[in-house]
């Protein structure tokens, strides 16, 4: 019994610093940052305004990929080293604006010297999906299962900032647009969010990508002919003609939310369909089976967190479970 209340005792503590840590608000909406180096980040912390070298508490985020740092509150060095930065600052500052009061998770996946046609390589276009696309889904699950607060949040957008590494030979380039169309088409399937809004960052003229008109044509016609996609210039960003600088890094935030902010008053976010937690649209043993998993401390592949907490009281405990097995055997009518 001593032992008991020992535990119990801890894991209040350890309760009470990840509230203290975090903040107690609540993230009910996630957006998503990828690419490569340019999205990881080379900025230079020193660089910054002072208000921008502040954390910013009312905006999360998990940074994978290149920079593996988890959960933290958004603040400068999160990109390439711990002191750089990326888009990130600017962009959670601006998303954050949008939504006053709120608390936004932002969720960063970006490795360096990576392509499209095979490192990210999406399943619609054929052949053997890229390692970093695999990775990329797998990350963005972590990331919605582990967020502090996170229950109930639902992926509002995605921004990217990729494309330099295929404009360097004609043959990806010459597959971009086929490959970004799959891209975005594939992303929005596995999150099960139809017009999710995405954003393209146009990568910049430079003779460092001998193929920069290809790709940038191609990310136009993309922009051009799916919905719910916004697409900006970065030409004339302040950069080394490979990597953004300070400058350039700030100005891509500010234009990433830009052209993020009028996307979303149009999009539509999956509906909460409580007790179906793998989203297959039906409420069986198995979603019992992953609340479990989830609740004991595994991230089960395809978990949709809003749709787990079945008994409403803000937390994915094992009660959940057990309700959503009662359900799937007749002994309960819904939730």
């Amino acid at each position: 019994m001593i032992m008991k209340e020992k535990k119990k005792a801890i894991c209040i503590i350890f309760l009470n610093f990840i509230v203290s840590y975090y903040g107690s608000g609540d993230v009910s909406k996630v957006f998503i940052l990828a690419g490569q180096s340019n999205m990881v980040g080379t900025g230079n912390i020193m660089d910054l305004p002072e208000d921008l070298k502040a954390a910013q508490p009312d905006v999360l985020i998990y940074t994978a990929g290149t920079a593996e740092y988890g959960w933290t509150t958004l603040q400068p060095g999160v990109g390439a080293s711990t002191g750089s930065f990326g888009p990130e600052v600017t962009f959670g500052r601006d998303i954050s604006r949008a939504f006053p009061g709120e608390t936004i998770g932002l969720i960063k996946i970006a490795w360096t010297g990576t392509s499209l046609a095979y490192d990210w390589r999406p399943p619609g276009a054929g052949d053997t999906p890229g390692r970093l696309y695999t990775e990329f889904v797998d990350n963005v699950w972590n990331a919605l299962n582990t967020l502090p607060g996170g229950a109930g949040a639902v992926i509002m957008g995605m921004c990217w900032m990729q494309g330099e590494s295929d404009a360097c030979n004609i043959y990806p380039a010459s597959e971009y647009e086929t490959n970004l169309t799959c891209f975005i088409n594939d992303i929005r399937d596995e999150f099960n969010i139809p017009n999710m809004p995405f954003v393209i960052a146009m990568i910049e003229r430079t003779s460092v990508w001998q193929e920069y008109e290809v790709v940038r044509a191609a990310q136009a016609a993309v922009a051009q002919s799916l919905p719910y996609v916004g697409i900006f210039d970065c030409d004339g960003f302040p950069s080394d003609g490979s990597h953004y600088k300070s400058e350039g890094l700030i100005l891509m935030g500010e234009a990433f939310a830009s052209a993020m902010i009028p996307l979303l008053s149009g999009a539509t976010v999956p509906p909460v369909n409580l007790g179906d937690v793998n989203n297959d649209g039906n409420i069986d043993i198995i979603d019992a089976l992953l609340v479990a998993q989830y609740y004991v401390g595994l991230n089960p592949r395809g978990f949709v967190a809003s749709n787990a907490d079945v008994d409403r009281d803000g937390s994915i405990t094992i009660v959940d479970a057990l309700l959503i097995a009662q359900y799937y055997v007749g002994l309960i009518g819904g939730f």
